[in-house]
C-alpha cells in the first residue's frame, strides 16, 4: 500500500504529509467519517468499473480514481511517510556534500 501511495502522490514532502494528516483528523470525527464515506460511495469506490460502453467505463473509472485517492489518504501511515521523507532528506544532504 505504501508504494501505491508514493506513486499516486509522487512526493513525500511535508506538504503531502500535512494533507494526509488533515484528512485523517477529519475522518476521525463522527461527522467527518460519515461525509468522507459518503463521498467514497458517490465515487462508486469498491464497485466494478465496467460500463455499458467504453465511454461509460472511462467515466466510472474516473469517478473511482477519486475514491481510491481518498482511501489512500485515509489509510496512509503518517509515521512511515515521515520516516521515508527523513531518509530521503538525509540522502540528499549527503549528496550535497
Amino acid at each position: 500500500m505504501f508504494r501505491l501511495i508514493k506513486s499516486i502522490f509522487g512526493r513525500k514532502e511535508r506538504k503531502a504529509i500535512e494533507r494526509i494528516r488533515k484528512y485523517q483528523t477529519v475522518y476521525n470525527t463522527p461527522d467527518g467519517k460519515w461525509v468522507l464515506e459518503d463521498i467514497m460511495a458517490l465515487c462508486k469506490y469498491g464497485e466494478s468499473g465496467l460500463g455499458k460502453d467504453t465511454e461509460h467505463t472511462y467515466f466510472k473509472l474516473g469517478m473511482q480514481n477519486i475514491g481510491i485517492e481518498l482511501a489512500q489518504l485515509l489509510t496512509a501511515s503518517i509515521s512511515k511517510l515521515e520516516e521515508e521523507a527523513k531518509k530521503e532528506e538525509e540522502m540528499n544532504d549527503e549528496q550535497d556534500v
